[in-house]
């Protein structure tokens, strides 16, 4: 296989934005598949019975809200096996992954962010 090596875009967009953008890592029905499974956690109850208890965001705990709601899932992947193997553990990833940080790699903490365009405050 092909050592990965990020484009002359990409180094630009990393050099000037301090991010890039890897377009085709995941293909649309794979990505199809990890929004159902991230979208199955997000119409689950709240634990406690009740919504989060933030007063800028009021929507209730109707799957509805549940699914229009900013959530952050903390070390999801781990759980998520679909995730964890195509995502996190799938070639494209891994071979980001290695150019920059070399093969001796540990994963220490993983999220997924869910915020619906044009809610709540900007996500860095």
């Amino acid at each position: 296989m092909e050592k990965w090596s990020p484009t002359s875009k990409q180094f630009t967009q990393w050099d000037t934005d301090g991010y890039f953008i890897a377009r085709d890592v995941v293909s649309t029905e794979t990505a199809t598949e990890l929004r159902g499974v991230i979208k199955n956690v997000l119409l689950e109850p709240e634990p406690s019975g009740h919504p989060d208890s933030d007063p800028m965001d009021p929507m209730g705990d109707t799957p509805d809200a549940r699914a229009a709601r900013f959530r952050k899932l903390g070390n999801f992947c781990v759980d998520a096996p679909l995730i964890w193997h195509t995502v996190h553990c799938g070639e494209p990833i891994l071979a980001m992954a290695r150019h920059y940080l070399g093969d001796d790699l540990v994963l220490k903490y993983n999220s997924v962010f869910v915020k619906p365009a044009r809610t709540g405050s900007a996500t860095p």
